[in-house]
């Protein structure tokens, strides 16, 4: 949102405003923790116009890899701040700080394939690894990422639609959670990992992981930013 904001004020345009719509989400494919962002921002800002009675809208220029790369490197900048100023990085070596409150080792579970049984299948050699090509329009800095290469239409309202379901989606997929024979819980997930479809941990690793995803509480999961 501030690119646009800031992007107006260079073609002279002081009074715009733009809006977004975040989605927190702290929860990977596989049951575990991953903190992420999917935001859904205005690709222009809003003009009042002379007379205070109706607003304009102005839509705002692709943002380029430059742009990408330097929004990057001000979320890395800022959330690096924010970890020293609560002691969770060490300044000296730009590490997470080992004294930090972590939590115990319960086995987390294993990825596996299943029979049509529900038996734990041998293992089989791991396929070929290919890198995945980048995406034209994405930042990668020391671990950080913004993804800008998707676009909804103003017309596109099942489009829309789409996002903001993927956005504010569960943690996890009853239909995907099964117990196999030996009384452990699989998670059938969306993307093979090392070359196995399933998660299977014991009932307590798995009520472990699923209790790791609840927010803090007064933590709003979806956001709501400018007009």
């Amino acid at each position: 949102s501030k690119w646009h904001t800031s992007n107006a004020a260079r073609h002279g345009r002081s009074d715009v405003k733009t809006g977004a719509v975040s989605f927190v989400q702290r929860f990977g494919s596989s049951l575990n923790v991953h903190i992420h962002f999917h935001v859904m921002v205005l690709d222009g800002v809003f003009v009042e116009a002379k007379d205070g009675k109706s607003l304009a809208f102005h839509p705002s220029p692709t943002p380029t890899a430059n742009d990408i790369h330097a929004l990057t490197l001000k979320v890395v900048r800022r959330v690096r701040t924010l970890l020293r100023r609560r002691g969770l990085l060490d300044p000296n070596k730009e590490s997470v700080n080992e004294s930090a409150p972590t939590t115990n080792n319960i086995p987390s579970g294993i990825f596996a394939n299943i029979d049509d049984t529900g038996s734990i299948m041998p293992p089989s050699p791991p396929p070929s690894k290919r890198k995945p090509d980048a995406l034209p329009e994405q930042g990668d800095t020391c671990g950080f990422s913004i993804d800008a290469s998707v676009r909804i239409s103003a017309g596109d309202f099942e489009g829309r639609e789409r996002l903001c379901r993927y956005g504010s989606r569960h943690p996890f997929s009853l239909k995907r959670l099964s117990e196999i024979a030996d009384g452990r819980i699989a998670y059938r997930m969306k993307k093979p990992r090392q070359g196995k479809r399933f998660l299977v941990m014991t009932p307590i690793a798995f009520l472990r992981r699923i209790a790791l995803l609840v927010p803090p509480p007064f933590y709003p999961l979806q956001r709501y930013h400018g007009v």
